[in-house]
């Protein structure tokens, strides 16, 4: 189980930390959030700092 667990982490990590496979994954809109919260964790000095509350939802127009 812990091996299982541990795998999961590795390839979680593997995802997060690159743009086209976090893209691949989740998806582009979902990814774009994904890297903004955490962008929102490489900023914030403590977990204090960080909002319990999810990020805002943005919501991309297209104007024609």
């Amino acid at each position: 189980m812990a091996v299982e667990t541990k795998t999961l982490f590795l390839k979680l990590d593997k995802i997060l930390n690159d743009p086209r496979l976090l893209v691949k994954n989740f998806g582009h809109d979902r990814a774009k959030r994904i890297q903004m919260r955490l962008d929102e964790f490489d900023a914030a000095n403590t977990l204090q700092q960080i909002p319990s509350d999810p990020p805002p939802l943005v919501i991309d127009y297209i104007i024609i």
